[in-house]
């Protein structure tokens, strides 16, 4: 093709959606964890969350004041100070012993931690004293924690034998007491705080014989290691451990001035400055307490860095002994303060060293930021300085700053960022708490891991308590979505219960649409969340509304009828059912599905189980089931299966009619004292039993719906007819009956039944809600469903006897359209249902309305279960999808970009090689020479198998082939190597690739039984083969005539005909019937289909008497545009080309014959191309750029011909091909 411009390649790869392909019964997660670990780190983030609390705290003090140990030499000056005074002093000034005082003070450090519990000094105790204090402790705690700190800085050594030194009852000798004595005394669980030299040796004998195993509650604080002294520098107080536990910031201000050699840096800080810092410890808006607060920051911040998940739970988030966290606490500034004394605490459990953590440099950053304001803050007497105002320290926001840095570019494969303890700690100060609410939802967004990180550092509580506070329902919304998709546990809707402000007043307030002034919710309109509260940006208010439907029907799902009396009796009925009528707007329009669905599946829990409660939907049967019929035929799969769902709920209480049935809990209805609106009455008798068959009909109506999900759905609904009715499929009285399903009109009755609710919620008037409240309980389980039997309410049975038959007829009818479902598990359920309700119906139909068992005793006695909807769990997959971050959307997006270049390169370097070696033809004459290239294929067709179909990939050496054995195979070209194979269930009929400029491409198969199924992973994208998955299969046409189809990848929809009555169009995005062409001629089948791949909407069809049809799909009627045939032509139509911007259609008859249609005239003249007459054609290919057609042709002997032609009607040249290779199969039935 010399001198001939290339084609323009940017219209054939363009960066497109791809088309998302998953199975509905395996649906995908974006998020890393499986369930099993999920599962098993929700459990594992709770295991420090017992009830155990420290109330009881006892005060071994052996000082001895004044005397030294024999084995302790002590030069002065030395290490004095205890409690930060010197007991000699504090004796000589107080006229009292010094023991005394230093017992006092330190139960006040110890009060500082926990006021609430119960603190005795004990002071130079004998060891019977001991004894008995012990045992009178333990007496006291019963079976809570007890706190044992010992002070043995006047006594000797603790010895290699584990043991402690106390006194005489003379005080004249010391007297040595084992460790397990002690422990025998005391009793578990407890917590050992030994200061003393030597005190690791308890430790070592602790561990010797094997206390840790048989007290496993038990924990113990040493001072030091193992041969190791306390320290004695005379700068440092001689108690540095206790202080450290018990006066963290105090013992950071003196360890930091003082010892760390830091005072020249502060010339003007005296020691009296450091011991008058003013504040409160519990204001944060002074000096100390927001000291107090950094520290709290800091050290679990180390401790979340540091320690396994499961320590750190168990020492730093118990549930209620906040008294162990504060130990722990001062425990990690021990181990950095001591240290650089030459002495090393050591605990049990033990901890990791922490000493070197950078944090640490934060905090003394902080310290600084307080000492150098102390001059100016303090008067020369050391009182506040009134007129100073304090400089905040920017800790807070720089954390802040670092932990948004995190969450843009962290991942899952990082170690969870340090920060996150501080942005817990952050949301309890309101000047941090939105941007810290902020940054905790968007890391709650990356993922299920995410997730448990955030409930393991200890955010449960707070996310409660900030429910409280209106202004930020908008994220915490999101954040509760992301919290309730991982942890389901009974413990956390406790927590969320356990609320001041309940939470169904919280996430009603989103979910109540915003009223529009005139009495009406506007729907059309767009809704902004109001500028009076704060939310996250890039959301909605219509996310934040499914959201909210997700949270109700999760509070719905754990907490049973007593939140579903809760929630209806707050009036979340009308925002359900208000949000399921929600309409497509401009903005946020993606999210209406996602509403609507969600909305369907809180109706369906709010009212399931409750008679009362269905008895009233069904009252105002016109806006309750009519209303919820459009969704049916909506765009989204989840919510058609959610309608479903819906609809279930509502079937069955025509049984009521025929069967008394005990409920497992029972409800009564009152008027709300608010309205003054009367109760209606309970729906009568022939609006219940039609109710049911009004249900019937709208799901006869997507029995055949494109999605498994749906037929699914509608499974679980059918099974619901024989639970109520206790009917056997099989059951021999209902194939004798006649059905009702189109006899009767089941709307007009119900209108005529219910003449005052000719009304619809969507336009203002809905009936009072009865107050729901629950009386004396009569039957204390479930059926097979969890549902109840209800209450017979019409004495009249015999008159609805036939009905149950006749409606029954018609459920049994439905359910075995389903039983040659395409899809292979969907068909083995639906066979498996009808064994099961035949096994546990069929022994004994009721003849009578006298009782029969109730469905669970069935179910109890006759073993397998009848399977459950597992919609609700599928369905909660979209919200794990992420809102905010980009980590999977950036990549994807550069790998898309990547692909779309190397296809461009491919084709630009495809279309040089064309031109440089003139492989194909001039438009304009004979090429100078076509070669041909035959590639051996004999190992993809075993048994020497016919060839039905064969598609090349457009990007790759690669060949997807379906042979007569009904297998799919992908063929290398280059190795002649099959690398995957998949084996379809019919004969096929075609095949097209899927998604084929991407790296993961599916296979679309039709087949002569009507079938349409996409397979998944059978091209792989890497060198090892993956097994291919069958992602959908719908029938799309029964017994169809001839099967011909065609795939428009623009749009991502396939064109099919199966038959001479219409023309489909199927959207695989959505999973749905989008359009149906009815055909104006009946009789004659439709040969071939053809759309513009260009994404115009525009297609045409052939058929087998020559004629030609071309329809625009964007009209919505989908009227025929054009017709084209030759008078006196019945050529069949073997191919069908449409060139886009040339308003011309190429029709290639089985004679040789090729006609050019004008699309404008819509005249039956055309341009006449016979370069084969008298000459069999069986294929043919128009190339999308040049004016060139391939047309394949036989003879009578066994040879074929592939043959070039152009416009002009000019032969261009050949290629001879055996007779096998040119060989059209037909896919029309016998």
């Amino acid at each position: 093709m010399k001198g001939n411009r290339g084609p323009d390649t940017s219209s054939e790869v363009r960066l497109s959606k791809e088309l998302s392909l998953y199975s509905p019964f395996e649906p995908p997660s974006t998020w890393a964890l499986s369930e099993e670990e999920e599962e098993q780190k929700t459990t594992d983030w709770r295991l420090g969350k017992d009830r155990t609390k420290t109330n009881h705290v006892l005060l071994l003090l052996c000082l001895n004041v004044g005397i030294d140990p024999p084995d302790v030499l002590r030069v002065e000056p030395c290490a004095k100070i205890e409690c930060w005074t010197d007991p000699l002093i504090a004796q000589s000034k107080m006229l009292t012993k010094g023991s005394e005082v230093i017992g006092d003070l330190l139960i006040q450090q110890y009060k500082s931690l926990q006021k609430t519990a119960t603190y005795k000094a004990c002071l130079e105790l004998s060891d019977d004293d001991m004894k008995y204090q012990l045992q009178a402790m333990r007496k006291k705690a019963k079976d809570g924690r007890v706190l044992v700190h010992y002070n043995g800085h006047g006594v000797p050594r603790v010895t290699q034998f584990g043991e402690l030194w106390f006194f005489d009852p003379d005080h004249t000798q010391y007297v040595p007491v084992t460790i397990t004595e002690i422990m025998g005394r005391i009793g578990t669980p407890t917590i050992y705080v030994l200061d003393c030299s030597n005190a690791g040796a308890i430790l070592h004998y602790w561990y010797k014989h094997n206390f840790h195993q048989t007290r496993q509650k038990d924990i113990l604080i040493c001072a030091c290691r193992r041969h190791e002294d306390l320290p004695l520098n005379p700068i440092l107080p001689a108690d540095l451990l206790t202080s450290c536990l018990t006066t963290p910031i105090r013992a950071s201000l003196e360890w930091y001035f003082h010892y760390s050699q830091r005072e020249c840096l502060l010339p003007n800080i005296t020691k009296e400055m450091i011991a008058a810092v003013p504040g409160n410890a519990a204001d944060r808006k002074t000096p100390l307490g927001e000291l107090t607060w950094i520290f709290t920051a800091v050290t679990d911040a180390i401790a979340w860095c540091a320690l396994p998940r499961n320590l750190f739970n168990r020492l730093f988030r118990p549930r209620f002994d906040m008294l162990q966290v504060a130990l722990f606490r001062g425990f990690l500034l021990a181990d950095r303060v001591m240290r650089e004394t030459g002495c090393v605490p050591v605990s049990h459990p033990p901890l990791p060293e922490t000493h070197s953590h950078p944090l640490w440099e934060a905090w003394e950053l902080a310290l600084e930021g307080i000492l150098s304001q102390l001059p100016s803050m303090l008067n020369a007497d050391l009182t506040p300085n009134p007129s100073y105002t304090y400089r905040p320290s920017s800790f807070f926001s720089e954390q802040l700053t670092a932990f948004e840095i995190w969450v843009e570019f962290g991942s899952s494969s990082q170690p969870a960022p340090d920060q996150l303890p501080c942005i817990i700690q952050g949301l309890s100060s309101h000047q941090y708490r939105v941007r810290s609410l902020r940054l905790l939802a968007r890391y709650l967004d990356l993922g299920s891991w995410a997730v448990i990180d955030a409930l393991s550092c200890g955010v449960m509580p707070y996310v409660c308590r900030l429910l409280q506070q209106s202004d930020l329902v908008f994220i915490m919304v999101v954040i509760w979505s992301k919290i309730l998709l991982v942890d389901k546990t009974e413990a956390t809707f406790s927590d969320l219960i356990k609320v001041q402000v309940p939470p169904a007043k919280v996430f009603l307030e989103v979910l109540s649409p915003p009223s529009s002034g005139n009495g009406q919710d506007d729907k059309s309109a767009p809704q902004e969340i109001p500028s009076t509260h704060y939310s996250m940006e890039g959301t909605t208010i219509l996310q934040c509304k499914a959201m909210a439907c997700f949270i109700l029907s999760s509070l719905l799902d754990g907490c049973g009828l007593d939140a579903q009396i809760t929630l209806w009796n707050s009036g979340l009925l009308h925002p359900c059912l208000a949000a399921m009528g929600q309409q497509p707007v401009e903005e946020g329009g993606e999210a209406v599905p996602l509403l609507k669905a969600w909305a369907a599946m809180c109706f369906s829990k709010l009212i399931k189980n409750i008679p009362v409660a269905i008895d009233h939907c069904i009252d105002e049967v016109k806006c309750h089931v009519h209303d919820l019929a459009p969704l049916l035929q909506d765009h989204n799969q989840q919510v058609r299966a959610a309608a479903c769902v819906a609809l279930s709920q509502l079937i069955g209480r025509g049984a009521s009619l025929l069967f008394k049935q005990p409920e497992p809990r029972r409800f009564e209805r009152r008027r709300d004292s608010a309205s003054a609106e009367a109760l209606p009455p309970p729906p009568t008798g022939k609006v219940l039993i039609f109710t049911d068959l009004a249900i019937l009909q709208y799901l006869s109506d997507v029995v055949s719906d494109p999605s498994p999900l749906v037929r699914q759905e509608v499974l679980h609904a059918l099974v619901k007819y024989y639970v109520a009715y206790k009917i056997a499929p099989n059951s021999k009285e209902t194939a004798d009956a006649m059905g009702l399903l189109h006899q009767v009109d089941t709307k007009s009755l119900l209108d005529e039944e219910n003449p005052t609710t000719n009304y619809s919620h969507v336009s203002g008037g809905t009936k009072a809600l009865p107050i729901l409240t629950e009386v004396v309980p009569e039957f204390g389980s479930e059926d097979l469903d969890g549902e109840s039997v209800p209450e017979s309410q019409s004495p009249d049975i015999a008159e609805y006897y036939d009905l149950r038959l006749k409606l029954m007829h018609d459920v049994t009818s439905v359910l075995k359209s389903l039983t040659n479902d395409p899809y292979p598990y969907l068909e083995a359920k639906v066979n498996q249902v009808i064994d099961t309700l035949n096994a546990q119906y069929g022994k004994s139909t009721p003849q009578s309305p006298a009782r029969s068992p109730h469905p669970l005793e069935r179910q109890k006695s006759n073993g397998p279960r009848l399977p459950k909807s597992s919609l609700y769990v599928w369905m909660q997959t979209e919200f794990q999808k992420p809102l905010f971050s980009v980590e999977e959307a950036v990549p994807a997006l550069e790998r898309r970009k990547f692909r779309e270049q190397i296809n461009r390169d491919t084709i630009q370097g495809n279309i040089s090689k064309c031109n440089e070696k003139n492989y194909l033809p001039s438009p304009s004459g004979p090429a100078e020479k076509i070669t041909k290239a035959q590639i051996s294929i004999t190992p993809v067709v075993s048994g020497n198998q016919a060839i039905v179909d064969s598609k090349f990939r457009a990007f790759m050496p690669q060949a997807v082939i379906a042979d007569s054995n009904n297998t799919i195979s992908l063929v290398d070209l280059t190795t002649r190597s099959v690398l995957n194979s998949v084996r379809h269930r019919a004969p096929i009929c075609q095949s097209f690739v899927l998604n084929d400029a991407t790296d993961t491409p599916s296979i679309l198969v039709t087949d002569q039984n009507g079938c349409v199924s996409v397979y998944s992973n059978i091209c792989p994208a890497g060198p090892a083969a993956t097994k291919p998955s069958l992602v959908t299969s719908f029938m799309a046409t029964r017994n169809p005539t001839r099967v011909c189809a065609d795939w428009q990848p623009a749009d991502r929809a396939l064109i099919y005909a199966g038959d001479s009555s219409k023309i489909q169009l199927f959207s695989l995005e959505d999973d749905r019937l989008q359009q149906s062409i009815s055909l104006p001629s009946r009789g004659v089948d439709v040969s071939v289909v053809k759309a513009d791949e260009q994404g115009t909407r525009t297609l045409a069809a052939g058929f087998v008497d020559g004629s030609v049809r071309y329809w625009d799909a964007r009209v919505g009627s989908a009227r025929l545009s054009a017709r084209f045939a030759h008078p006196g032509s019945t050529d069949p139509v073997v191919a069908l080309f449409l060139r886009s911007g040339s308003y011309q259609i190429y029709s290639v008859h089985q004679s040789s014959i090729t006609r050019i249609w004008d699309i404008r005239a819509n005249r039956n003249d055309s341009r006449k191309l016979d370069a084969y007459r008298g000459k069999s054609i069986t294929f043919a290919h128009l190339h999308h750029t040049h004016p060139l057609l391939l047309c394949g042709r036989t003879g009578s002997d066994q040879t074929g011909k592939l043959e070039f032609i152009n416009t002009k009607n000019e032969l261009l040249g050949d290629i001879n091909l055996p007779k096998v290779c040119l060989t059209k199969r037909e896919y029309q039935r016998e």
